[in-house]
């Protein structure tokens, strides 16, 4: 799984520093906790850089070129979803 969206899959809400530590994934959302999840996840992306993020995990060899193009269509279609 592509380590940008493991963040939102932790079971805690909280990122993984270690990517053994993210065999606790969480069903799939329901409208119902949705909203609730994605608003965890924006508080614990406040004061981030999310492309030093990416460049980080990039660099370290954590994210291959594929998860990264692969996470690249994923902002676009996010994006054009939210506009």
């Amino acid at each position: 799984m592509n380590p940008i969206l493991e963040l939102l899959h932790d079971k805690t809400g909280n990122p993984t520093s270690n990517p053994s530590d993210v065999g606790s994934v969480k069903p799939p959302a329901t409208p119902s906790n949705l909203l609730a999840d994605f608003a965890r996840f924006k508080k614990q992306m406040e004061g981030k850089d999310p492309k030093a993020m990416v460049d980080e995990l990039r660099a370290s060899g954590r994210m291959s070129d594929a998860q990264y193009h692969q996470l690249l269509q994923r902002a676009k279609a996010l994006q054009s979803f939210l506009k």
